[in-house]
């Protein structure tokens, strides 16, 4: 690791993604410098930690090289965990095997509003199997848009943002 990586590795400890963010808007650090450090912390504990399910490294780096970010975390790196938070193109496995190949068709309004608020996703992060929700009677692994759009309109889907997972399954009341 040279030494400026690990002279911003430092200011991560330091900061929170408030701080972090205001280190970019003041121009302390570049939004490109923040996201190498942060892929480099992340790869090194990686190997013990095993979080990492997707890399989006090269979408992250064409948006940090961007000249003007908006929102208040301008610039600051995210991982997302790969429950609920579909990131178009990305793999969104839900943490389980038979989804394997499920590729997130568009960002859902959790990744949208993480990115309008100047998040810059860099990863996927692991999950147990279909995740700690599963525990809703019905909870379908969707693999278009069409197939959400339709889950959602008939009711059977909650559209949640600001909680684990973005979107949030519940019981189909016609089977109570």
């Amino acid at each position: 690791m040279n030494t400026h990586i690990q002279s911003i590795d430092g200011e991560i400890d330091r900061h929170d993604a408030l701080g972090l963010a205001h280190l970019v808007r003041t121009r302390q650090v570049s939004a490109s410098e923040l996201l190498e450090a942060v892929i480099d912390r992340a790869e090194r504990l990686n190997p013990q930690l095993n979080f990492i399910a997707t890399r989006i490294y090269d979408q992250a780096r064409a948006v940090a090289a961007k000249p003007r970010f908006t929102g208040i975390f301008a610039g600051v790196p995210l991982a997302v965990k790969e429950l609920g938070a579909m990131v178009s193109g990305v793999a969104t496995t839900c943490g389980s095997r038979m989804m394997a190949g499920a590729v997130a068709p568009f960002d859902n309004e959790f990744v949208i509003r993480l990115r309008a608020q100047g998040f810059n996703l860099f990863c996927t992060t692991t999950a147990p199997e279909m995740g700690a929700q599963f525990r809703h009677r019905v909870c379908v692994a969707w693999r278009d848009a069409q197939s959400l759009e339709s889950q959602i309109d008939s009711g059977r889907v909650e559209r949640r943002v600001g909680r684990p997972g973005g979107v949030r399954c519940r019981a189909d009341r016609a089977r109570e």
